[in-house]
C-alpha cells in the first residue's frame, strides 16, 4: 500500500485517465510518471519519494503543458478557451466515478469559455441559440423605424413601391439580415415588418405627425411657437428683421410655425404684433420714468442716519467674497465681532447692522441653490428650447439672405 499523502499528491498533480484531457497527451505523461514512481516505492521509503515528487513536480508539469500546447496548436482557441490547468480543473469539477456520462459532459464543457477559476461560463451576447429580445422592445424594431423615417436610408432600396395589399417588392430577407441578423423567425418578422410599413404608409403609430400644441391657453401655458414669436418681436435686433417680413414669410421661417394652418397663424401673428407693441411701449415708458426720477432724486452716499448705503459699498463686496470663501473652505468661519474688527470697510457700519448683513448673506448663499434648482426645473427646459429655436431661426434667415445674394448675382451675370 502506498502512503495516502503520496497518492493524494499524485492524483492532483497527474489526473487519472478519466480526468485527463481528451487528446491523451497530458494523461500519457501523468501515467508514465505515476508508474515510474510507484515502482520506485518498492525500494525506498515514502518520505524520500514524496520529497522527490515535490522537487520534480514543476518540471514534469511544464513538460506536460508544452506537449499539450504542441498537440493542440492546430485547434482553435475558442474550442478550448483556457490552458491545460484550467481544463484539468474543469475535468475535476465534472468527474464522478459513479456516472460514466460525466466524461462526455466534461468534454462538452471544454467548448465553453473558461473564467479565471476554470468554471465554464456562457456569453449570451455571442450565443446564437439564445432567444432574441421581444420584438416590441427590441433595438432592431427601433432601428427599422428610424431608418424608415430617414428618406435617405438604404432600407428604402429594399422596400420599393408597396401597398397594404401588395408587399411583393419588399425584400424581407435582406432587411432581416441587415437589421436583425436573422434572429427572428421569418414568418413573424414578415408580419411585424408589414405592420410597420402599414403605419409608415398611413403616417400613423410611430410615424404619426407631431402633436400640435394649443397656441395659448394661459399666461403660464403657451406653445413653443408662441414663445418663439414673442421673443422675436420683443428682441430689438430680431424685431428689425421680422418687422420687414410678411406673415407668409414668417410662417415659413421655422417648422414650429408651420405646425399651424397659415390662416390661423396670420391671426396669431396679428395678435402678437399688438401684444408686443403694447409691451414694448410699456417697457419704454417705465425706463423713461425711471431715468426722470433718477434725475429728480440723485443718489445719496449715506442714509438720513449718516450710515452708508449697504448695496454697492466696498463692505458689501468684501463680505460677499468672504462668505463664498467660507463655503468653499478657503477661510475659517469666525464670529461677526471678530470679522467686523478685521477691516476698516466693515467698521463703517455699526456692529449690529453688520451682523445682520452677515447672517443675511450666509442665508442667501445657502438658500440660493435650492431656489435656483426649483426655478431651473420649472422653466429651464422651455428656455433652452426657445433659445435653440432662436438660433435655428437666425441660421435660416442667414441662409436665405445668402441664397438671395447668390440669386441676384446670377441674375446680374445672366
Amino acid at each position: 500500500m502506498y502512503h495516502p499523502s503520496i497518492l493524494h499528491h499524485l492524483n492532483q498533480t497527474y489526473p487519472s485517465d478519466n480526468e485527463s484531457t481528451s487528446d491523451g497527451v497530458g494523461g500519457t505523461a501523468g501515467r508514465m510518471a505515476f508508474n515510474s514512481i510507484a515502482r520506485g516505492m518498492q525500494h525506498g521509503n515514502d518520505g524520500a519519494l514524496l520529497s522527490r515528487i515535490q522537487q520534480n513536480a514543476g518540471s514534469l508539469r511544464a513538460r506536460d503543458e508544452e506537449l499539450y500546447s504542441e498537440s493542440s496548436s492546430e485547434e482553435s482557441e475558442d474550442e478550448y478557451g483556457g490552458d491545460d490547468d484550467s481544463c484539468q480543473y474543469q475535468s475535476h469539477l465534472n468527474h464522478d466515478g459513479n456516472d460514466n456520462n460525466n466524461h462526455s459532459n466534461a468534454a462538452s464543457e471544454k467548448t465553453k469559455p473558461i473564467d479565471a477559476v476554470g468554471i465554464a461560463i456562457t456569453d449570451k451576447s455571442t450565443n446564437s441559440n439564445a432567444p432574441p429580445t421581444p420584438w416590441a422592445k427590441s433595438k432592431a424594431k427601433q432601428g427599422i423605424i428610424d431608418a424608415l423615417k430617414d428618406e435617405a436610408s438604404d432600407i428604402h432600396l429594399s422596400i420599393g413601391p408597396y401597398s397594404e395589399k401588395d408587399y411583393s417588392k419588399v425584400n424581407f430577407k435582406q432587411i432581416s439580415q441587415a437589421y436583425t441578423n436573422n434572429r427572428y423567425k421569418m414568418t413573424n418578422f414578415r408580419t411585424n415588418l408589414k405592420l410597420l410599413l402599414k403605419h409608415h404608409l398611413n403616417k400613423s403609430g410611430p410615424f404619426a405627425a407631431e402633436k400640435v400644441e394649443p397656441w395659448h391657453t394661459s399666461a403660464t401655458n403657451v406653445s413653443r411657437a408662441y414663445s418663439l414669436l414673442f421673443m422675436l418681436y420683443m428682441n430689438p435686433a430680431k424685431y428689425a428683421k421680422i418687422s420687414r417680413m410678411t406673415p407668409e414669410e414668417i410662417w415659413e421661417s421655422h417648422p414650429q410655425f408651420q405646425l399651424y394652418e397659415l390662416n390661423k397663424f396670420k391671426t396669431y401673428n396679428k395678435n402678437m404684433k399688438e401684444l408686443t407693441l403694447k409691451r414694448r411701449s410699456l417697457v419704454s415708458d417705465e425706463e423713461a420714468n425711471y431715468k426722470r426720477d433718477m434725475l429728480k432724486y440723485p443718489k445719496r452716499d449715506k442714509t438720513s442716519k449718516g450710515i452708508p448705503f449697504w448695496p454697492h459699498s466696498q463692505a458689501s463686496e468684501l463680505l460677499i467674497k468672504h462668505v463664498i470663501d467660507e463655503m468653499e473652505g478657503n477661510v475659517q468661519k469666525v464670529k461677526p465681532a471678530q470679522l467686523w474688527k478685521s477691516r476698516t470697510e466693515y467698521q463703517a457700519f455699526p456692529l449690529l447692522i453688520f451682523r445682520k448683513h452677515i447672517y443675511q448673506e450666509r442665508t442667501k448663499k445657502l438658500a440660493a441653490p435650492y431656489w435656483q434648482h426649483k426655478r431651473n426645473k420649472i422653466a429651464h427646459r422651455k428656455y433652452e428650447e426657445t433659445e435653440g429655436m432662436l438660433k435655428e431661426w437666425d441660421s435660416v434667415q442667414w441662409d436665405r439672405q445668402v441664397d438671395g445674394l447668390i440669386e441676384d448675382w446670377d441674375n446680374m451675370n445672366a
